[in-house]
């Protein structure tokens, strides 16, 4: 209230903006959110009910529960269907027909679909057979013949979307088919083959009754297991939860969570702005971006910061659209940002003041511009240095594991659908993918899921050329032809949710503290947009397209009111409170550890890859994991080479030594 209070005698506040925040607060009540109707029985544990609680949290969709108990009465659900703005109808597959059809179905309109699931072979069938003309009459075990197959999505894209093609492996989770008499009626969305493409067993599938699409699905019981990252959700437990999410997508539409665009970036670890860094070249880097359309981000240590070439730098500030640079660490010591031995966070918060200074000095001897994205060293930091990240008004952090290393993961599955969250510190955590990890499966779920690609590697994955990455790109732009390659920057800005509560009226989840928001509609756009905060660290301001503007002050997160006409743009920044700029900060380099260190890292990328045997060296450094030891990663590389230099030598004497005896 104290917020409100200051800002309606704050003459830079906007009339416009106090308008739509009016407008909005008398309207937003009233305004009904995308709803499904769930229909089940009474039981000790639903796989479904576990399932859709999870895809409808993930979706925003609200869900209304119809859950019969016998004696089976229709008085409660008659006064249930009027009142429901029904987008979708998932029932549960045992429950009793005649309720369902005669109460239930009748009363709502053909245009609605419906998803009948948890079909297996313990329920009546009655209303399989009734639903689907009895062409779908239950469903069988699936037979492997201990000949692991594999399950296809091959539905039109309207609803399998990025999907589409996507094979993966059989699980045993999933062990029932339905069971059909008329195929030609059926379009499969989800099918089971095996090794040899013989066996084509129906998972889920779509029958047009009419007027009316009825969705049918077999039981998918979700794996007991204990993720720690999205990439393992995809590998082990998205088969589970595919079906209703497909559903509850193509039903619900832009009512549900969704992003504006689909974005990628490729960043390369390490390199300081010299030709070529190791195998790395800007000029061949160039030339490939041109051609095959993706953008590559420096991922700088700015310990580096005033020893840039300037032929590099022509090259960066002349291709700003296919460049960028963003935060890698401070000295790149690999423990900087790691847990304190004394817990005290004080000698971070500098490292972290000191990069910035460094990153305003190499904007200024450059004048390439910085994006505020860390890329730590080797692994995500601990939770205390998210919150400092934050404090010092940087976007996010993108790392190879988004759980910082002082948190156990979460347990709630739906946690790794998303390989984003702010859910440490309000401060926005991604996970990224090795170039030389990532396979078309998880390209495609991710890119049904909404989820950015951020791809990575070093200098050292280009030993062989640069034909890995032609392909992943070229796989990417040809999963999504209208994918957005951009820097972190311009990525983060845009990543969030978005959902469509009515024709001119949307709201918005945030994870940053620096949001632009596009009116793609043809329509003048009311949006709410809500920000998760706690408030550990305090708000100096919040600024729309420059100007000052009032926001609204909950317990839990903030909420801003904006109106944009058809076309329109917006860029909101949420400043925190820092003594950056008041900070005296030493930016020099007169650590001898740091510069030892920066030296033999050099000579490691850059000088090794000219010398023989210097590519098999750093090829065992990397491919062994040594490079995850930090310093003593580099110790070990160091006695390994000097090792090879002690074994050449021994081999050039002995040769020597068996000449000179031949000559005599």
């Amino acid at each position: 209230m104290k917020n409100i209070l200051k800002y309606l005698v704050n003459p830079i506040c906007s009339w416009n903006h106090w308008t739509a925040i009016i407008l909005c607060l008398i309207v937003w009540p009233n305004i009904t959110k995308a709803q499904i109707l769930y229909v089940g029985i009474k039981e000790t544990a639903s796989v479904v009910e576990n399932q859709l609680e999870i895809a409808s949290h993930y979706y925003g969709i609200e869900i209304n529960k119809i859950i019969l108990k016998q004696p089976y009465s229709n008085n409660e659900i008659g006064r249930n269907i009027a009142l429901l703005n029904i987008n979708a109808v998932i029932i549960n597959a045992n429950c009793p027909s005649e309720i369902v059809i005669k109460d239930i179905i009748r009363k709502i309109s053909k245009s609605v679909p419906i998803l009948v699931c948890g079909i297996k072979p313990q329920i009546n069938n009655e209303l399989l057979i009734e639903l689907s003309g009895g062409r779908i009459n239950g469903c069988r075990n699936i037979n492997t013949q201990n000949e692991k197959g594999y399950y296809e999505f091959i539905g039109a894209r309207t609803v399998t979307s990025y999907l589409k093609g996507i094979k993966l492996p059989f699980s045993g989770d999933i062990n029932y088919s339905l069971s059909y008499t008329e195929s030609k009626v059926l379009e499969p969305i989800i099918i089971y083959r095996d090794k040899e493409n013989e066996l084509n067993k129906y998972i889920f599938a779509k029958l047009d009754e009419g007027n009316r699409e009825i969705f049918f699905n077999v039981e998918m019981k979700n794996n007991e297991f204990k993720p720690t990252s999205n990439i393992q959700f995809v590998h082990n437990d998205f088969m589970s939860f595919a079906a209703i999410l497909m559903f509850i997508k193509y039903s619900c539409g832009d009512k549900c969570w969704h992003i504006n665009y689909h974005y990628a970036n490729l960043t390369i670890d390490d390199p300081w702005l010299t030709e070529p860094y190791g195998y790395f070249s800007y000029r061949n880097v160039l030339e490939l971006t041109n051609k095959y359309r993706f953008h590559t981000t420096i991922a700088f240590i700015p310990w580096n910061y005033d020893r840039s070439e300037q032929e590099v730098v022509n090259i960066l500030n002349k291709n700003k659209n296919h460049f960028s640079i963003c935060f890698h660490g401070d000295n790149h010591n690999h423990t900087e940002f790691e847990i304190p031995s004394d817990n005290s966070y004080q000698e971070q918060e500098k490292k972290i003041m000191q990069a910035i200074y460094r990153m305003r000095k190499f904007e200024e001897l450059t004048g390439i511009n910085y994006d505020m994205v860390m890329v730590f060293p080797q692994k995500i930091s601990p939770l205390k240095t998210l919150f400092l990240l934050k404090k010092y008004n940087f976007l996010g952090t993108i790392n190879q594991g988004s759980i910082p290393i002082d948190e156990k993961p979460p347990k709630p599955i739906e946690y790794y659908l998303r390989n984003y969250s702010d859910e440490y510190e309000n401060f926005l955590s991604i996970e990224r993918y090795s170039l030389n990890g990532i396979n078309r499966t998880e390209l495609g779920i991710n890119l049904f899921l909404d989820n950015p690609l951020f791809l990575y590697a070093h200098h050292n994955d280009f030993s062989k050329g640069y034909f890995k990455l032609i392909n992943i790109v070229n796989e990417i732009n040809q999963t999504d032809t209208n994918i957005i390659w951009n820097n972190p920057n311009s990525i983060l800005r845009e990543l969030y949710l978005q959902r469509e509560i009515s024709p001119n009226q949307f709201e918005i989840l945030a994870f940053t503290n620096q949001i632009l928001i596009k009116n793609k509609t043809q329509n003048e756009i009311n949006y709410r947009i809500k920000k998760k905060e706690t408030f550990n660290v305090p708000i100096r301001n919040v600024f729309l397209n420059g100007r000052e503007i009032s926001y609204l002050k909950n317990a839990n997160e903030i909420n801003i009111y904006v109106k944009l006409g058809k076309g329109d743009s917006c860029l909101i920044f949420i400043q925190y409170k820092n003594d950056l700029n008041s900070a005296s900060i030493n930016i020099s380099k007169n650590n001898i550890y740091y510069n030892t260190l920066r030296w033999v890292s050099d000579f490691r990328d850059m000088t090794l890859p000219k010398i023989f045997a210097g590519g098999f060296i750093i090829s065992i450094y990397y491919n062994s994991g040594l490079y995850k030891l930090g310093t003593l990663g580099i110790l070990i590389l160091v006695i390994l080479i000097t090792l090879v230099i002690i074994l050449i030598c021994r081999v050039l004497m002995m040769l020597y030594k068996k000449i000179n005896k031949e000559k005599i």
